[in-house]
C-alpha cells in the first residue's frame, strides 16, 4: 500500500488551515514586527539608536511590481540618515579617554599630546589630565622606579585605581551622580618602551591599559580594555615579527587573558543584578589591574621574574601585618583617619605603616604607604581625620577584638 500524501496528514491540513485564517491585521502585526526587528539590526550594524517614530515608505501598493525593491532600498537610505549616534558610541573609542568637559571621544583633551605622556585622573570638570611618565614617576616613586635612570634603564609598570584617576570629579562631570556612564576602573601604566615594541628603535612610549565601564540605558555593564600609546595591530605584529614567547608575544597573551577575565566578570555582574544586588564592580577590578601589573612587569624585566609562590612570601615579608594591633592602640587619635569610599577606619603606625580596621575592631589589611602616598590620600579627601566621635566606640572595639582574627588578603 502506497504512503499517503504529506500533504493529506492531519498536522499538515491544520498547518494550511491556520494560514488561511490568518487575518489581515494578523499579517499586518507581523510584517511590522519584522519589519521593526529587520531596523533594530540596520541599526545595529551602524552603530546608532532608532528614532523614536518609523514612518513606512508610502505609497503601499501590492501592483508595484519590481517598484519594491527600489522602495525598500530608498527606504534604507532614510533610515540610516534619521539614526541617532548611541550614548555609548559617542563615549567610547579604542586608544582614547572620555572628556566629561566637552563630552566627546574626539576632542584634543582625549588624546596624549605625545608618545611619552599617560593619563594622570580628571580635573574637578572632568577634562583629562596627561603627564609625562617619568614625571609621574618622580611624583608617585612606584617600586622599582629607579631602573628608570641605570646605565641600562629597566621598565616600570605600576597601576592605579579608580579612587586616584576619578576622585573630585564634580556630579555633572563624571562624578558620582553624573558619570555619564563612563568610569575608568583603573589603569597600569608601562614604560618606557620601545615605539612599536621594536627593540631596535630609538624612540620610546608609554604604554598605559585601562580598564574601562561603560554603562547606558540601565543595561548591565561592559568592561573594555583601552590601549593608549600602543594600538593591538601593533602588538600583534611585533608578536608575529619575533621569536617565539618574545615580549610582545607574551603581552598579547597577556592581554588576551585579561580580556577573557573581564568577560566573566561581566556575566557574574549580570547575575548578581538579576538577583536585585548592587554588586562592588570596582572591587572585582582591583584585583584584575594588580595581576596586570605583576604580568606585565614580569615581562618587561626579565630579571625580576619569580615564581607566584616567591612573589607572595616576598610581598608578605614586607606587610606589616604582625604590627597592626599593637600600632593601632599606641596611635594617637591624629593619627585615626577615615576612608571615606570604604567606610573603614586607618591607623598610622611608625615607618609608613598604615592599618586598616572595621568600625568594629576588625583587621582587614596592611599595608606600607609609598612616599607621598599619605598626603595625596589626604589631600584629595580619600583619607580625613577619623570623627572625634568615632574615636572612643574604635578604641573599645579594638580592646575587645581577638587579635588572632588577622588579615583579609
Amino acid at each position: 500500500m502506497a504512503d499517503p500524501d504529506p500533504s493529506d496528514r492531519p498536522s499538515e491540513r491544520r498547518r494550511r488551515g491556520r494560514r488561511r485564517r490568518l487575518t489581515p491585521e494578523a499579517r499586518i502585526r507581523r510584517a511590522l514586527r519584522e519589519l521593526s526587528r529587520a531596523a533594530a539590526e540596520l541599526a545595529e550594524a551602524r552603530h546608532g539608536a532608532l528614532p523614536a517614530e518609523l514612518s513606512l515608505p508610502a505609497p503601499l501598493s501590492p501592483t508595484d511590481g519590481p517598484g519594491w525593491s527600489d522602495r525598500a532600498a530608498r527606504f534604507v537610505e532614510q533610515l540610516g540618515a534619521r539614526l541617532t549616534a548611541r550614548p555609548e558610541a559617542v563615549a567610547w573609542r579604542d586608544g582614547a579617554l572620555y572628556c566629561f568637559q566637552c563630552a566627546a571621544v574626539d576632542c584634543t583633551h582625549a588624546h596624549p599630546p605625545d608618545a611619552r605622556h599617560t593619563f594622570a585622573g580628571y580635573v574637578p570638570t572632568g577634562k583629562p589630565t596627561w603627564i609625562e611618565f617619568l614625571e609621574l614617576c618622580l611624583q608617585r616613586r612606584p617600586p622599582g622606579f629607579d631602573r628608570l635612570f641605570a646605565e641600562r634603564p629597566g621598565v616600570v609598570a605600576f597601576a592605579e585605581s579608580a579612587a586616584d584617576l576619578t576622585e573630585g570629579l564634580l556630579p555633572g562631570f563624571g562624578g558620582e551622580e553624573g558619570r555619564g556612564g563612563y568610569t575608568v576602573l583603573g589603569q597600569v601604566a608601562v614604560g618606557l618602551l620601545p615605539a612599536r615594541l621594536d627593540p631596535q628603535s630609538g624612540e620610546r612610549t608609554v604604554l598605559t591599559v585601562q580598564i574601562v565601564e561603560t554603562r547606558f540605558s540601565g543595561a548591565t555593564a561592559r568592561l573594555r580594555l583601552n590601549l593608549i600609546g600602543l594600538d593591538q595591530d601593533a602588538i600583534v605584529r611585533a608578536a608575529a615579527d619575533g621569536a617565539p614567547r618574545n615580549p610582545a608575544e607574551q603581552l598579547r597573551r597577556t592581554l588576551h587573558r585579561t580580556r577573557q577575565t573581564l568577560e566573566a566578570v561581566v556575566r557574574r555582574l549580570s547575575n548578581e543584578e538579576a538577583r536585585g544586588r548592587s554588586p562592588d564592580v570596582a572591587g572585582l577590578v582591583a584585583p584584575i589591574i594588580s595581576r596586570l601589573r605583576s604580568d606585565v612587569s614580569r615581562i618587561f624585566n626579565p630579571d625580576l621574574r619569580r615564581t607566584r609562590h616567591a612573589e607572595s612570601r616576598h610581598r608578605g615579608a614586607r606587610r606589616p601585618t604582625s604590627t597592626a594591633w599593637d600600632d593601632a592602640r599606641d596611635a594617637g587619635d591624629d593619627r585615626l583617619l577615615a576612608d571615606t569610599r570604604r567606610g573603614t577606619i586607618i591607623a598610622l603606625g611608625p615607618r609608613n605603616r598604615a592599618h586598616v580596621f572595621t568600625e568594629g575592631g576588625r583587621h582587614v589589611t596592611s599595608l606600607r604607604l609609598e612616599d607621598g602616598e599619605l598626603a595625596r590620600k589626604t589631600a584629595r579627601k580619600r583619607w580625613i581625620p577619623l570623627d572625634p566621635a568615632r574615636v572612643a566606640p574604635f578604641r573599645e572595639a579594638l580592646a575587645d577584638a581577638p587579635e588572632s582574627e588577622g588579615e583579609t588578603p
